[in-house]
């Protein structure tokens, strides 16, 4: 099976909340094309899939996922409603689907059996089972291929480092992760100013399109010849022209109103999976850190574990046996010298694999591909944009061709906009309460 030959397609949607155990939780459809698998899970689920991937693929990169618990005071980027069936969950879903469609594009996971096993068990059991016990606990993943692993290793394998190019890069590479993070936490509070202000705005325009609409039944009134005497020769085109006002003035109205909700489904979730993306980064870069620190403190083990072998072998002390409350007590002899010194090499020699894996993934593969994640990122806020552009014209009538030229998208990306925007036009109002 070729890693880059299998490629998916994921869709998370459809949030549902569901009662177990005196609880509440939500359950999101997963759907996977071109295979058709439709499966339910929720984060806890995701949450396992993520971390089985980290674990398994040392030095890649894994999408990172949105907080575990609804945003709190506690979270840089906190939505404001917490409530499970609120805005939460809708944003939660939307990235949760940014973090499949980003998995996605990973090659080397493609043929892993866990996501295989995440996006194709139906039976909650079976699924259960591989939570709980293994993905190959399961007779259909029991001797599941994975090129994808090995192609991984195969790639990072042969390159070289060098310490000094490690530190530079590393080093300036966390710089700019912290900038990264916090001109995100800037605009996401910037966001939220202008949602707010948006909200207020909606307000206005339609507390703005009522007055307008009181005015066309003056109108309407004063052309009444039941009411009033004088009949006014201009009546049939006041008529006219009011009837295009009031239109003209719901268009605009209902323009203004999408806004917040543009700016909270697609440009704040964009921002803020950006943001959880740089900290997972962030993460990964303070777990290498934290094997070389272990590797530091295994190899003064080690050299302890061997200067006590050569101790013992300089001066071999007579054999005796030793008596405790429990039993006679063995001496020490070579072998088990030798036996502490084995042990404390491997803990030496794995704790150096993985730092040298995790390294060589930085340096040679990842740091690079977090660039290319982010640009399709920013791809999604130029749509939130293409977006509102399509509201005005579709009320306007502008014609689509030009909106598309000025957006800068092909029909494509334009219909996955078209189709973003129609699920956020019956959400309820995001900002209201932030």
């Amino acid at each position: 099976m070729d890693a880059e030959a299998v490629k998916f397609s994921f869709a998370v949607s459809s949030p549902e909340t569901v009662s177990s155990m005196m609880k509440k939780h939500v359950v999101y459809t997963v759907k996977t094309e071109p295979t058709g698998y439709c499966v339910r899970r929720r984060y806890n689920d995701f949450q396992w899939l993520r971390d089985t991937l980290v674990q398994r693929y040392t030095g890649l990169f894994i999408p990172a996922l949105p907080a575990s618990t609804t945003f709190s005071t506690k979270t840089p980027l906190a939505l404001g409603k917490t409530d499970i069936e609120g805005d939460f969950v809708k944003n939660r879903m939307s990235q949760l689907h940014m973090f499949m469609q980003q998995l996605c594009r990973i090659p080397f996971v493609r043929t892993d059996p866990s996501l295989h096993a995440f996006i194709s068990v139906q039976s909650e059991r079976d699924f259960k089972t591989v939570v709980d016990q293994g993905v190959e606990k399961l007779s259909a993943y029991e001797n599941w291929p994975n090129p994808g692993l090995d192609s991984w290793f195969a790639i990072i394998e042969p390159c070289s480092l060098t310490a000094v190019d490690v530190n530079r890069t590393i080093g300036d590479f966390s710089r700019q992760l912290e900038n990264i993070r916090t001109v995100l936490d800037q605009m996401e509070r910037e966001c939220r100013s202008t949602g707010r202000k948006a909200v207020q705005l909606a307000k206005a325009m339609s507390a703005l399109t009522d007055q307008t609409v009181n005015w066309q039944k003056l109108e309407l009134d004063l052309l009444d010849p039941n009411k009033n005497e004088y009949q006014n020769s201009q009546g049939p085109r006041i008529r006219v022209l009011m009837n295009q006002l009031v239109s003209g003035q719901s268009y605009w109205s209902n323009t203004v109103a999408i806004i917040p909700k543009i700016i909270a489904r697609i440009y704040l979730t964009g921002i803020q999976f950006q943001y959880v993306q740089v900290e997972g980064f962030r993460a990964l870069l303070h777990a290498r850190e934290s094997v070389l620190h272990d590797l530091e403190r295994a190899e003064k083990d080690k050299l302890k574990a061997f200067e006590e072998k050569e101790k013992y072998l300089a001066n071999p002390p007579p054999e005796q046996r030793r008596m405790s409350l429990t039993g006679f007590i063995k001496q020490k002899t070579l072998v088990d010298y030798e036996d502490v010194c084995q042990k404390k090499t491997d803990i030496v020699n794995g704790l150096f694999l993985t730092q040298e894996r995790m390294t060589k993934g930085l340096i040679h593969c990842e740091i690079d591909r977090f660039y290319k994640d982010r640009v399709e990122i920013i791809n999604t806020l130029l749509g939130s944009l293409a977006a509102i552009n399509l509201e005005i014209a579709l009320n306007t009538n502008i014609k689509w061709t030009e909106v598309v030229a000025t957006a800068g998208l092909d029909t494509d990306q334009f219909r996955e906009i078209v189709g973003v925007l129609q699920q956020t036009m019956d959400d309820e109002d995001v900002f209201q309460d932030a």
